[in-house]
């Protein structure tokens, strides 16, 4: 069977109050928290053959007054809004119909098929907090999708799913370990990969990672919560990919068979706070990253937390930065800032690189960790 989506796309845009200016220089909110919904993050994007883009994100239910109760484990679902002149104006936001779950919806991502159009999300239950992903398809760009199914047990960051060079699709997720470090469990990291356009998933063991003073500590040890992975494809044809820690820095991981088989993540010289990079390679074959660096009103006690090995602060995020590679990430550029201010976050971003090569980088802007939040939409530029 096949769940028609009732999208009708309407004349009337975000009205003028829900698209403002932001404190960031040139920033929109697209979609501002609220008395209803708390929370607006966690999406991906796509530009249609015809130069519509489309654009989804989770969209949590609940007063952002009670947003520290409800967090991640909120009532959320996926909406989808359509914009018909590059970014300029957004359709009013319509739910997608990707069925329910005990907890949430959330980290949607557009697979890289050649045929439709792939959605994928995670589904979280409420029995251990385990999230799924699963999967929407439209063969008419949008108009209506198809049930959902189930494609592997475990979830990730939202628009996290590349194709490489030979056609494989590779996508990066997480799911919690079995192994407590003290009182709490870790991540482990994973990547699935697909060979048939999606429709069927292949995932590897979990990566292991370099040995760390937080976890092997006698007092208070602390697992390093390597999570959240991002995927790109190196010059060379190899596949790079960086994930979130605790300990202030990404860690890097690499494959040289296509993501069959990957290097022991180890850390990078890459300061961040805990929060998920985004990995994207452009048409000249360089790799950028999209990351929150140590900055802002939290540097200082994050420093100070690495060099005693203790636990990584989460906040604030206020930098958004970027930075591109030329040799498969070995070394990087300096960093260009998208996004500061001394009220607010930037993260979990993604990005719609439009045919004329211009980028569309939106986000979460947050006064706190993730929540509560709106959902942000950078000024346009190239790379």
């Amino acid at each position: 069977m096949r769940g028609l989506l009732f999208f009708v796309l309407l004349s009337l845009f975000l009205p003028a109050g829900r698209v403002r200016a932001g404190d960031a220089e040139g920033v929109r909110i697209l979609a501002a928290c609220d008395a209803t919904h708390y929370r607006h993050s966690e999406g991906s994007a796509v530009e249609l053959p015809d130069g519509r883009i489309l654009l989804v994100w989770s969209r949590f239910d609940g007063h952002k007054d009670r947003c520290g109760t409800l967090g991640d484990n909120g009532p959320a679902t996926l909406v989808l809004s359509e914009s018909t002149d590059g970014g300029a104006t957004w359709s009013e936001a319509q739910p997608l119909p990707v069925g329910a779950a005990t907890r949430n919806i959330m980290q949607a991502g557009f697979v890289p098929v050649k045929k439709g159009l792939m959605l994928s999300f995670s589904v979280r239950m409420r029995e251990g907090n385990i999230s799924v992903k699963h999967a929407i398809e439209s063969s008419d760009d949008g108009k209506t999708w198809t049930e959902r199914r189930k494609l592997f047990d475990a979830c990730g960051a939202n628009d996290r799913s590349i194709r490489l060079s030979g056609g494989r699709i590779l996508m990066a997720v997480h799911r919690s370990s079995t192994v407590n470090i003290g009182n709490a469990k870790d991540r482990e990291t994973l990547v699935a990969r697909s060979d048939d356009e999606g429709a069927t998933w292949t995932l590897t063991e979990p990566l292991g990672h370099a040995k760390h003073e937080m976890e092997t500590r006698q007092i208070d040890p602390q697992p390093l919560m390597i999570h959240e992975p991002a995927l790109a494809e190196c010059p060379d044809g190899s596949v790079l990919m960086l994930a979130r820690s605790i300990t202030g820095v990404l860690y890097e991981s690499r494959s040289a068979d296509g993501g069959v088989t990957w290097s022991v993540l180890a850390p990078t010289a890459i300061e961040s706070f805990a929060a998920p990079p985004y990995l994207k390679r452009l048409p000249d074959g360089r790799i950028a990253l999209l990351w929150n660096p140590i900055a802002g009103k939290g540097a200082k006690a994050a420093r100070e937390a690495q060099a005693k090995a203790a636990k990584m602060p989460y906040g604030p995020r206020q930098r958004l930065a970027l930075m591109t590679s030329a040799d498969g990430g070995k070394t990087w550029s300096d960093p260009r800032t998208l996004a500061e201010d001394g009220k607010h976050g930037f993260c979990y971003p993604w990005v719609c690189e439009k045919k004329d090569g211009a980028w569309l980088v939106f986000c979460s802007r947050t006064p706190f960790t993730i929540y509560p939040c709106d959902l942000a939409l950078l000024p346009a530029f190239k790379p």
